[in-house]
């Protein structure tokens, strides 16, 4: 009667660490199924204006870098005045807002890439630069979010796009140093305060430049 229930004992355990484990070997089998992409320095990364214009993003090389993923019909929409708003007051700074429209979350960018260019100009008349509409998740997901949502590049701030209006922000050198959701504003605390940090490091040098 022992030996029966030792054995019952030893299948089941054996049985309950399977069923634990399968669920974590199958979700690093489905990772790296999913990470085809490897991700290439930002400054190498070829993008397209939403003219249609490639370039490489090395143009904001020396600058810090602040991107988000639009959606004119989204909620979060209101933030667009604000980036332009963040985009104006730091310029002179040399601080870049690069607009990323996609339709991926709740398809809430439906318009074409120059339908969209003409409402954002006449609603909130804005001057930053864009992309055309991007893929930002999935096979099709563009390598410039590759590099921002993978760990090897960006190793403190990975993961998938949540949502429209995600943030990320990239400093001189063309690292990953901040990530804000929709929830927080081009305009908060958190956003502005953390562009401030590369801003007035540029402020210092320049004025200690200047006084020699």
């Amino acid at each position: 009667m022992m030996q029966i229930n030792f054995r019952l004992i030893v299948l089941f355990s054996f049985l309950l660490i399977f069923t634990l484990l399968t669920p974590q070997i199958s979700a690093q089998r489905l990772y790296k199924k999913k990470v085809k992409h490897k991700p290439v320095p930002f400054y190498k990364i070829k993008v397209k204006d939403i003219y249609g214009k490639t370039y490489l993003l090395n143009r904001y090389k020396g600058k810090p870098v602040l991107i988000i993923n639009i959606a004119s019909e989204s909620k979060y929409s209101s933030q667009i005045e604000d980036m332009e708003t963040l985009y104006e007051k730091y310029f002179e700074d040399g601080l870049v807002v690069l607009g990323v429209p996609s339709n991926d979350f709740g398809s809430k960018e439906s318009k074409g890439d120059i339908e969209l260019l003409d409402y954002l100009t006449q609603n909130f008349y804005i001057t930053f630069p864009m992309l055309r509409k991007t893929r930002i998740r999935g096979s099709k997901i563009h390598p410039l979010y590759v590099f921002l949502t993978h760990p090897s590049s960006n190793p403190k701030f990975s993961g998938p796009i949540i949502w429209n209006f995600d943030k990320f922000l990239i400093d001189k050198k063309g690292k990953v140093v901040n990530r804000f959701n929709a929830t927080q504003p081009p305009l908060g605390d958190d956003v502005e305060s953390a562009i401030l940090k590369l801003v007035q490091k540029s402020r210092i040098r320049s004025e200690e430049h200047t006084s020699e």
